[in-house]
């Protein structure tokens, strides 16, 4: 094997490595059965505003925006529901509120549902939090 071949194939497998080690680290391995639909919840059942999330572990941009999201849910958790969907193995779910996009939210309140795909910035949820819920803190 010549010498750039070999760098190739070090750096694929090093690159490989900081893969696995990401998806543990932030839970992508084990746990939960992502194969249900929600595979996940969290927050309060009882909320008038509820929160559809929709990602898959291979995701850049949900990668990044996990972390917040939790952080989100611990703090604000009371005055939402949040569900979390895996794309990849909910196609009913996919279907009925058109994901276009991952990651992708539905915010539901008591007087209409919409719908983000993208990324969404901690900013702007807290803000759709706020305008929904009244908690603006």
């Amino acid at each position: 094997m010549r010498r750039e071949q070999h760098r190739v194939v070090v750096a694929l497998l090093i690159w490989c490595a900081v893969l696995i080690l990401l998806y543990v680290s932030i839970g992508f391995v084990g746990g939960e059965d992502r194969s249900k639909c929600p595979y996940k919840t969290a927050g309060n059942p009882n909320a008038s505003l509820s929160i559809k999330y929709f990602g898959n572990p291979f995701c850049i941009w949900c990668l990044i925006g996990n972390p917040k999201i939790e952080k989100l849910t611990e703090q604000k958790g009371k005055s939402f529901f949040m569900e979390y969907y895996d794309n990849r193995y909910c196609p009913a779910e996919v279907d009925r509120f058109g994901v276009s996009a991952i990651p992708f939210f539905v915010f539901n309140d008591t007087k209409q549902a919409v719908s983000y795909p993208g990324y969404l910035e901690d900013a702007d949820m807290r803000s759709i939090i706020c305008q929904s819920t009244g908690d603006c803190e």
